[in-house]
């Protein structure tokens, strides 16, 4: 057989396909809300009114109606999130955690010390609540039947905010040892908020890169290629989209001001400019805030979500500032006019277009993919304390 007939033979490859193979195609899953605000609405209003009514004894079921109706919503590449949560197992931990703060509060009135006490021991229970919080929800939570994990460790999570212990101790130290009348404070009481300021962008760079490290799915491992250096830029710029403007108002404040008082008009006239005056300089603070609050949002999410990969996973986030400041723009000013109402429609815009900028690619199929065993499902008392502590589990 010549050459070109073997060519022509099935299963032959040239030996230009054997030193070039194929790269593998990439696919682009997208990520989208489809929850509208109006029923939103209706569940916000269910829950909270029975929430209010069983003094918060209806909450964990509120929650996991909520989350269900979210997960269900949350699409990704067309297939929507699931979440699994017991609501009777996380009553459990709802009561636990009203026990713990009934407790906290408590020892405060009974003494300074039984209170000091109690603080003590939440700092100390706080990393492991975070992290059962993490456990449990992430392994209640799948995507195509296949339940995603959490495999940070309990000692990852005391690390993570190990460096905030200097600014707790410095803390602690002025409440042990207040000055005595007629004295002086020692100097370096006053480092506790400063060294907290200094060190908190390093805190949330190791906390982020625990959580980001740690997600797992289909035997894909997530990790964060990011540097603390990162998070201290985009904190210090999101402070200085605030305090500049700010600076700027005081700055035309102090200048109007006196020029106003200084010059013989009425009485009415004066008071209307001075109220206009006060008018402008409030708008300039909330503008200044809202757009500070905007930037660290939509540039902390990039960020974060924009490093965050696995072997064969990539995020891609491209949030954009100005329309993340219309939306919490608007979101204030029609929850004032509406006595709250609509909170619920903000909510859903804000979560639409935050999850509309992010995109996965995927460098094979995930429908392809094996999924690794799962471990326990974690605490429910961790992610009952999560809402209680204000503990971010997540985008």
């Amino acid at each position: 057989m010549d050459f070109h007939a073997a060519r022509m033979a099935p299963g032959w490859t040239s030996p230009s396909d054997l030193s070039a193979p194929s790269a593998p195609a990439t696919r682009q899953l997208a990520l989208r809300f489809t929850g509208s605000g109006s029923e939103y609405l209706r569940i916000w209003i269910v829950n909270l009114l029975l929430t209010l009514v069983t003094l918060t004894l209806y909450a964990p079921f509120a929650k996991l109606r909520r989350l269900r109706w979210q997960y269900a919503n949350t699409l990704v590449d067309g297939q929507p999130l699931g979440f699994h949560g017991d609501a009777w197992k996380m009553l459990r931990g709802h009561l636990l955690i009203l026990v713990f703060a009934g407790v906290y509060l408590a020892a405060g009135r009974f003494s300074a010390t039984a209170g000091l006490l109690a603080s003590a021991a939440l700092a100390a229970l706080w990393p492991a609540l975070w992290q059962a919080s993490l456990r449990f929800r992430l392994a209640n939570t799948s995507w195509r039947g296949v339940r995603l994990q959490f495999t940070g460790s309990l000692g990852e999570a005391y690390a993570a905010v190990a460096p905030m212990l200097l600014p707790a101790a410095l803390a602690l130290a002025s409440f042990v040892r207040p000055a005595e009348p007629g004295t002086e404070a020692p100097w370096w009481l006053a480092l506790a908020p400063l060294a907290t300021g200094l060190l908190w962008p390093w805190v949330a760079f190791r906390m982020k890169r625990y959580q980001h490290a740690h997600y797992h799915w289909a035997g894909q491992t997530t990790r964060l290629d990011t540097t603390a250096g990162a998070f201290y830029g985009v904190n210090f710029r999101a402070g200085m989209v605030v305090v500049l403007p700010v600076f700027l108002v005081g700055v035309v404040a102090a200048i109007l001001l006196p020029a106003l008082s200084s010059h013989k008009q009425p009485a009415h006239t004066g008071a209307v400019v001075f109220i206009g005056l006060m008018g402008m300089i409030a708008l300039g603070y909330v503008t200044a805030l809202i757009f500070g609050q905007a930037y660290l949002l939509a540039r902390m999410q990039n960020l974060i979500w924009g490093h965050t990969r696995s072997d064969k996973l990539r995020f891609l986030s491209a949030l954009e500032v100005r329309p993340v400041m219309a939306q919490l723009a608007r979101n204030l000013v029609f929850t004032a006019l509406t006595l709250g109402l609509y909170w619920p429609f903000g909510w859903v815009r804000l979560t639409a277009l935050r999850l509309g900028s992010l995109q996965i690619e995927a460098s094979e199929d995930p429908a392809l993919w094996v999924a690794g065993t799962a471990p326990s499902a974690g605490s429910a008392v961790g992610d009952a304390a999560g809402d209680l502590l204000d503990i971010d589990v997540g985008l």
